[in-house]
């Protein structure tokens, strides 16, 4: 988006109500349907259970209405528009209403972000449907809508008219390859030199970084799993004099890494299937276990279990409540979910670890939500090193 700032769907937090209330008042008098299932007066934690709700397909106002993810489309604080994702096609979405509404706050229209909105909803859309094909419809003579959904790959089938339209529908299909989840190993390797000259070197990370490094024995090997091009993380691990197993699903990552620090053990491969037939001193996954799916994360904490020694520090990064954000980078969606606190805190206890520290958007660490805890047991002396 030339001049703009990069915007990201998501549900706005509690704080953010007089900005969601200043979108509603600016665009819901043009537009009635700018919020649905929304009531004047009704205090925004309850409008999000209500969207939690209608997302689950409870408490649905008739047939004609499907299961539905609701977004807000965020240019730094501001709201500047809204989608609506729909998880399943009726016979009136299929032939008027399509998988994807939107509709951009009016003082930021023409703009470019009703097309950035749209192109951020459709790998969302792919990943609650299951359909490689999603429908998006706009009226005949609509101009902004019909170039947003043709820039976006939309494909135009038919224009419609009959019953429920007071004007022709036009009807487009836009294909879509992949899941998000699955999309995020592809889209850093497509950016994986990219990426490595925006991340800065500057460890601001560091504080975290020596409290776990404060369980793992001098000698000891840490799993730092979403290892990216080992710089600075797994740089600052190895300089403190500890080994490193690094592990990406980006292959030029690994080149990276392999090239960076040639004594230590770099894998390609993804976390979500990787056996290892030993157990580390550490376990990291920084800025990386965040990009898996909510049904994912669950599953890896028997990994976690199943690679960190006794005694053994895990350390990860997630947001502070169970959703799914979607970014960018790269011009690209960018996939992240979280499960809610209270979920993290009993997977971490029923396989074996003690939280030993968290904190949720750390202040002293770029906003980030951090977990820190160790597995039950005494780690043998010497074992779990290097050598």
């Amino acid at each position: 988006m030339t001049g703009e700032a990069a915007i990201t769907l998501r549900l706005p937090r509690e704080d953010e109500e007089a900005e969601f209330l200043r979108a509603h008042h600016a665009t819901s008098p043009e537009v009635a349907t700018f919020l649905h299932y929304y009531r004047d007066g009704m205090p925004l934690r309850r409008y999000l259970m209500v969207l939690d709700e209608q997302a689950h397909g409870i408490g649905l106002p008739s047939a004609d209405h499907v299961a539905t993810t609701f977004l807000f489309a965020f240019a730094g604080p501001r709201i500047v528009g809204r989608v609506s994702i729909r998880h399943a096609l009726n016979d009136l979405l299929t032939r008027i209403g399509g998988h994807i509404g939107y509709v951009v706050v009016p003082e930021f229209r023409r703009r470019g972000y009703g097309t950035e909105m749209l192109r951020l909803a459709l790998p969302i859309a792919h990943e609650k449907s299951g359909s490689d094909r999603i429908l998006v419809t706009c009226d005949d003579d609509n101009l902004g809508s019909i170039r947003t959904i043709e820039k976006n790959g939309g494909v135009l089938e038919n224009v419609v008219t009959g019953p429920g339209l007071t004007q022709p529908k036009r009807r487009y299909w836009i294909a879509v390859a992949s899941s998000m989840g699955d999309a995020i190993p592809d889209l850093y390797e497509r950016h994986a030199h990219a990426f490595d000259r925006d991340r800065g070197r500057d460890l601001w990370e560091r504080a975290w970084l020596d409290r776990f490094l404060a369980f793992v024995p001098a000698d000891g090997t840490v799993l730092d799993l979403g290892c990216g091009m080992a710089e600075p993380l797994a740089a600052y691990l190895i300089a403190a004099g500890r080994g490193v197993v690094g592990v990406d699903a980006s292959p030029s990552m690994i080149a990276l890494c392999r090239g960076r620090f040639p004594d230590h053990e770099w894998l390609v491969h993804d976390m979500r299937t990787l056996t290892l037939d030993r157990q580390f001193a550490g376990v990291l996954a920084w800025d990386s276990f965040f990009h898996l799916s909510g049904e994912a994360q669950r599953a890896m904490f028997a990994r976690f279990a199943a690679q960190a020694a006794p005694g053994a520090p895990l350390m990860f990064t997630s947001g502070t409540s169970e959703g799914e954000v979607y970014g960018e980078y790269g011009g690209e969606p960018l996939f992240h979910a979280s499960l809610d606190a209270s979920e993290y805190q009993r997977l971490l206890t029923t396989h074996g670890f003690t939280v030993r520290a968290h904190v949720a958007d750390d202040a002293e660490c770029k906003g980030h939500t951090v977990w820190l805890a160790t597995r039950a047991g005494t780690p043998a002396a010497g074992a779990y090193s290097r050598a």
